[in-house]
């Protein structure tokens, strides 16, 4: 993986193929060159998601650029949770990257990439 992806302190997100269950093909997916990290930190459903449409309308697009929505969405969600509710006032940028981190390798005891799913929540990939 290289920049801007590589570097440690942004959150980098994957593609993830709900019909086959697995990272999609197009997805990158290795190690940092400097800190041998493994990246992406999460992905996110990428493949055939309904988006809208250059001209108005809707359109079904694939790419890490579909499932981007879905981590700033959940990032937010960690966000207002913790600062506008006054559950922890610092959990933004790097505290938030180091909950969603900490979370999933809790939870998957391995270095794997989160998953955000339909049904809410994360699981390890």
């Amino acid at each position: 993986m290289t920049i801007p992806s590589a570097t440690d302190k942004a959150i980098s997100v994957g593609a993830y193929d709900t019909s086959t269950d697995k990272v999609a093909t197009f997805s990158g997916r290795g190690f940092t060159r400097e800190n041998n990290q493994i990246k992406p930190d999460i992905v996110a459903p990428g493949v055939n998601i309904r988006s809208a449409a250059t001209g108005g309308g809707t359109t079904v697009l694939s790419g890490t650029s579909m499932a981007t929505p879905f981590v700033t969405g959940s990032a937010a969600l960690m966000m207002e949770w913790g600062i506008v509710r006054g559950n922890d006032p610092y959990l933004y940028g790097e505290k938030n990257k180091s909950v969603s981190d900490t979370w999933c390798k809790s939870i998957c005891r391995d270095m794997s990439s989160g998953l955000i799913n339909r049904q809410g929540g994360e699981r390890c990939v």
